[in-house]
């Protein structure tokens, strides 16, 4: 019996040693896509116009403008600034159709193998369902990656969106027209985040994603 108990201790260290090990490799994996790992150069600059986490190098590359949310529902946002409009539709979160991983203690530590933007160790209420941009008569919809790990999306109501207003989107446009950066924040009152679609010659681009408000 105390043999098996030991060789029982022994395993302890090692368990959590790679619980450690899996945190650091879904936040290096975070980090990635968030603003200080955007190489210098246009995408850059022109982010650092709006997104917080690029405040300290904030120029005026991008002129702000008005984005108006013109209808709001329980499930679904529409915004639009000149002759780009954005819908963005949110689902209840299914736990049945992700694979969760918790930690030791219990907390969601990963969805489908991702960290997992919105929530502070619980379990989503909500997720992205689609979102979908039209530039004058062309419709884009952004692929599921765009989205996949982003959860407690934030709707606000009906109004007229000043720059930098939490919990409401804004749409950005380069001087050359040629890009467009959907930006907004969410959270559940936890795990709060900005996330900044970039679409470029209306195509979808990428995306930049930045956690720990």
């Amino acid at each position: 019996m105390k043999s098996i108990l030991l060789a029982f201790l022994s395993l302890i260290p090692f368990s959590l040693l790679a619980q450690q090990e899996m945190y650091e490799a879904l936040w290096r994996e975070e980090a990635k896509e968030g603003f200080d790992h955007l190489p210098k150069g246009t995408l850059r600059k022109e982010i650092a116009c709006f997104s917080s986490f690029g405040e300290s190098e904030k120029n005026n590359s991008i002129k702000p403008g008005k984005t108006s949310v013109i209808s709001s529902e329980k499930n679904q946002m529409t915004f639009k600034r000149e002759n780009i409009t954005v819908t963005i539709r949110r689902k209840s979160f299914d736990k049945s159709k992700y694979k969760i991983k918790k930690d030791e203690n219990g907390y969601v530590a990963a969805i489908n193998g991702k960290h997992l933007f919105g929530v502070d160790g619980g379990m989503p209420s909500t997720a992205i369902q689609s979102v979908q941009v039209i530039i004058d008569k062309d419709t884009l919809r952004l692929p599921p990656t765009a989205y996949t790990n982003l959860f407690e999306p934030s709707f606000c109501g009906v109004q007229v969106v000043e720059e930098g207003q939490w919990g409401c989107p804004q749409i950005y446009i380069s001087a050359d027209k040629k890009r467009i950066y959907i930006f907004s924040t969410h959270s559940d009152a936890a795990g709060a985040y900005e996330v900044t679609w970039v679409i470029q010659d209306k195509k979808y681009l990428r995306r930049v994603v930045d956690g720990g408000y």
